[in-house]
């Protein structure tokens, strides 16, 4: 299936699409000074409208975060559009990274893991997205020295080509 930055086919999912235990995962803001990150763990959008309910009610917007993690691998089944717009930040009118998106998926995790129409629309909306496909994986400022057995993370490209 074809996409463009201006088309998106990340359709909302079913209901029931993640499972109960799925939607039980801790999601947590950190926050340290001015930078937050949002752990998501395996929720789907259950889980994660609860979360901004939440966040909401006490005066914090979670698509302020700077970080976060995309849910449950990068699954179609945990996140649609409306949710995205939620906790990420609405689509941009043109490729530009406001903040980075951990997708912790295995080394050989495709087709499935992470989804393309997951990744992509996460970059519509102006996340730089970095797996972790099996890696041990270190993100550090430019004056934080490398750290032996670890790499540098790689942001995924845009697709044009996505899964059905």
């Amino acid at each position: 299936m074809a996409e463009n930055f201006g088309i998106e086919t990340l359709a909302e999912p079913e209901v029931n699409a993640s499972s109960a235990e799925n939607n039980s995962s801790a999601i947590l803001l950190f926050k340290d000074n001015n930078e937050t990150f949002l752990f998501t763990s395996d929720a789907g959008v259950p889980a994660l409208a609860g979360a901004v309910e939440v966040a909401n009610r006490i005066g914090v917007d979670l698509s302020t975060a700077k970080g976060l993690q995309v849910p449950h691998h990068g699954s179609k089944h945990n996140v649609g559009p409306a949710i995205l717009n939620l906790i990420v930040g609405p689509k941009k009118a043109a490729e530009q990274t406001t903040k980075t998106a951990i997708v912790s998926a295995p080394k050989k995790g495709e087709p499935r893991h992470p989804s393309k129409k997951v990744i992509n629309a996460f970059i519509r909306r102006g996340a730089k997205v970095c797996p972790t496909q099996g890696k041990t994986v270190c993100f550090r400022g430019s004056d934080t020295p490398p750290r032996a057995g670890w790499v540098e993370a790689v942001a995924l490209p845009f697709s044009n080509q996505v899964e059905e």
